[in-house]
């Protein structure tokens, strides 16, 4: 039997990710078998179905006497507290965002309340804001470990007008205004695109307003110069971990997880993210990047996750055993 049961209530929208951390795991030592079931929104089946699968199959993990690691709460923090009493001492819920950044169920007051009063399974953040958060609202610390890194591949490099993009679903805290101005201030030739569902029309952007399924996904990381990750706030970004993995450059804010994932010395970090000149000259130095240099930080990335679930494994089984 597999050392830990991962199970992904998310199947359409974590399925990558979910890939990535079996790598990991496997690099670690660690021998995992994945239960997955896709969301309402990628599936004919409705919430309350969704939630039952997930029950029956912690339930189902328990009298196994596996080690389960959940990769999302279908209900917030309320399942901090029923993953535990259903799967056992030795479950572990991965927060993304703590203070998610689209609506959510399970995020209230009492639902907080209900996780800092009980008994919760053990709580995995993938950076220090998001465990910053969660003590302050839990009163815990959380386990941070890196986020899930697969193996780096490589794309083609390629000649002419670079191909500047902002990939993902719409939220509330991308920065529009930022956008538009960069517009302006990007080489005049460069072909700026944004893909995703819910984007509005920003100005001097194409932008493509539609659910983006994994095969596209991974070809417009392929295909891209550079990616902008235009948040005000964020916790983690898988779109950044997916162009590290393809070695695309990506350029973002000094102050986010992307320090830790892309190490200090990356020049697509800006230190002010409010500066649009900041901005401009991170995405310049990236597209002047060489394909070694692409190459180290992929590499680096991954062996950085790797050591982190490695020290999880310990752990895990240190606690109560696999």
């Amino acid at each position: 039997m597999a050392d830990v049961l991962v199970v992904n209530p998310l199947g359409a929208a974590l399925r990558h990710y979910s890939r990535a951390l079996v790598d990991n795991l496997a690099a670690a030592g660690a021998e995992a078998s994945v239960r997955a079931f896709a969301e309402p929104s990628a599936s004919s089946g409705g919430r309350a179905r969704w939630i039952l699968t997930y029950y029956a199959t912690l339930m189902r993990a328990r009298r196994a006497r596996r080690c389960v690691l959940v990769l999302w709460p279908p209900l917030g923090f309320v399942d901090l507290v029923t993953t535990r009493l259903l799967a056992g001492p030795n479950s572990w819920v991965v927060v993304h965002d703590p203070e998610p950044l689209v609506r959510s169920v399970g995020y209230g007051w009492l639902a907080v309340r209900l996780a800092s009063l009980l008994p919760t399974a053990h709580v995995i953040s993938h950076s220090g804001a998001a465990d910053d958060h969660l003590i302050r609202v839990l009163h815990r610390a959380s386990t941070h470990i890196a986020h899930p890194v697969a193996r780096p591949a490589r794309r083609e490099m390629r000649t002419g007008p670079a191909r500047i993009r902002v990939l993902g679903q719409y939220k509330r805290d991308r920065d529009l205004a930022l956008l538009s101005d960069l517009a302006a201030r990007l080489p005049s030739d460069a072909q700026l695109d944004i893909v995703g569902r819910g984007w509005p029309v920003v100005h001097g952007w194409r932008t493509t307003d539609r659910f983006v399924d994994e095969v596209e996904f991974d070809a417009l990381v392929r295909s891209s110069d550079a990616v902008l990750i235009p948040y005000r706030r964020f916790f983690q970004s898988g779109v950044a971990v997916r162009c590290v993995e393809w070695g695309t450059p990506v350029v973002g804010p000094a102050e986010s997880s992307l320090l830790a994932l892309l190490g200090a010395d990356y020049p697509g970090l800006v230190g002010d993210a409010t500066s649009v000149e900041g901005w401009v000259r991170a995405t310049v130095d990236v597209l002047g990047r060489s394909r070694s240099e692409l190459d180290a930080v992929a590499r680096d990335a991954h062996l950085r996750a790797v050591a982190d679930w490695s020290r999880w494994v310990g752990r895990s089984r240190a606690g109560t055993p696999l």
